[in-house]
């Protein structure tokens, strides 16, 4: 598929940008923002060889893709979660603005029994520590949640296969959402508790730290003092003091070094 440049941006030879060729008549016009060549240019070429998909654009830099966004108006988006500064979620934030019949779809890397902050006691040579991307919420969610609430449509996993795509393609294009039933069970689960908050079991231990507390404790963990963790979680020094606080009385600890030994211990962080 050639491509060409379109406004203010000049072909790169990488992938980027408009694509050309004349619009197919009763297709779904789809557009792509990664930070990985590989997928753009993969992306492109299967929807190309799908007949009731057309991709129109696709971008690594999120201020180019919003830009011509709003002149191609497509219909469906995939957002790659990992891009950086966080850009993903701001594109989220600003698509109803710019392009409002635009529908996005957010690619995810980890699957979701591989995710360290919902599975704590998952282990990967691979596992990075987490980078909490906002404090807009009472509660901290995995990127999953986060996207969903800032108003993607549905959540792929980059493992899934191109067929799975297209099928969650077409149906957040004829306006339902889209998840895996993992997913799904997770998310109605965590709102039935809010519903019946007395029938939710007792916890203790790792279980019974929220994904905020996990997330100090990693951060502990790899020395960081309160100042640092405020810092990378984008809270108040207090506020870390007091999740500090709260981790020492459910853990039954003494300070923070008994902190980061159970963290290792319990694998709540790669040893």
């Amino acid at each position: 598929m050639q491509n060409r440049s379109n406004g203010d941006e000049k072909h790169s030879g990488n992938g980027e940008g408009t694509t050309g060729g004349p619009a197919r008549p009763n297709t779904i016009r789809v557009a792509v923002l990664d930070s990985h060549d590989l997928i753009r240019e993969g992306l492109a070429a299967l929807f190309a060889g799908t007949e009731d998909l057309e991709c129109v654009g696709a971008w690594s830099d999120p201020q180019v893709a919003l830009r011509q966004i709003e002149n191609l108006q497509p219909d469906v988006l995939l957002v790659d979660v990992h891009l950086p500064e966080q850009a993903a979620f701001e594109t989220l934030r600003l698509l109803p603005s710019i392009s409002p019949q635009t529908r996005a779809i957010v690619t995810v890397d980890c699957r979701e029994e591989q995710c360290v902050i919902l599975n704590p006691h998952w282990n990967s040579a691979s596992h990075q520590p987490l980078r909490v991307v906002s404090q807009a919420f009472s509660e901290p969610d995995d990127c999953l949640q986060i996207a969903l609430k800032m108003g993607a449509h549905g959540v792929v996993r980059k493992q899934s296969s191109f067929r799975y795509l297209v099928q969650a393609i077409r149906s957040v294009h004829a306006g339902q959402h889209w998840m895996e039933l993992p997913t799904a069970t997770r998310l109605a689960q965590q709102y039935l508790i809010t519903l019946r908050p007395g029938e939710a079991p007792a916890k203790s231990g790792v279980e019974s730290l929220t994904l905020r507390e996990r997330q100090v404790v990693t951060l502990i963990a790899q020395g960081r003092s309160n100042k640092e963790i405020a810092h990378e979680l984008h809270l108040g020094y207090s506020t870390v003091k007091n999740y500090v606080s709260s981790i020492l009385e459910k853990l039954a600890l003494g300070d923070r070094t008994q902190i980061a030994l159970y963290a290792i211990d319990q694998n709540v962080i790669e040893a």
